[in-house]
């Protein structure tokens, strides 16, 4: 579903300013509405007739409701609150990063004993993904 963005203010109240960051923050595309399309949205919301009208549309694509997933694997000792902010603030910033939905986002957190992190992890995941790992580790377990 998309959203609309409905900005209405004086000259140099601050529109421009918030605009460019609806564009970084929600990906929002930008539209400026002419003169005929101004009046009506004036009347429909009734908006005072010297105030300036910009609107600005976010539209999130199809794909986006089903994706990303992302699992993490930490060693054991976190709680389920714990676990669920940290599910919580990944999900948000990718909504903000890659543009889809934070209700789209899936996020699997599981528990590794130390002991096995090399065989499960740096093994399995690490090494053979280190031609797509964006942020590698800063240790090694050779």
């Amino acid at each position: 579903m998309a959203k609309v963005y409905i900005l209405c203010g004086k000259i140099c109240s601050g529109k421009s300013t918030y605009s460019q960051q609806l564009r970084k923050d929600k990906k929002a595309d930008t539209y400026y509405v002419d003169e005929g399309l101004a009046e009506k949205f004036k009347s429909i919301f009734e908006i005072p007739g010297k105030d300036e009208i910009n609107v600005w549309v976010e539209e999130r694509k199809e794909y986006d409701s089903k994706m990303p997933h992302v699992e993490i694997k930490c060693y054991s000792g976190r709680t389920d609150e714990q676990k669920r902010e940290c599910a919580e603030k990944i999900a948000e910033v990718l909504s903000q990063t890659l543009g889809c939905k934070s209700s789209s986002v899936s996020v699997a957190i599981k528990d590794i004993a130390p002991e096995d992190w090399k065989e499960k992890v740096w093994d399995a995941n690490i090494v053979p993904d280190e031609k797509v790992l964006f942020k590698k580790p800063g240790y090694t377990c050779e």
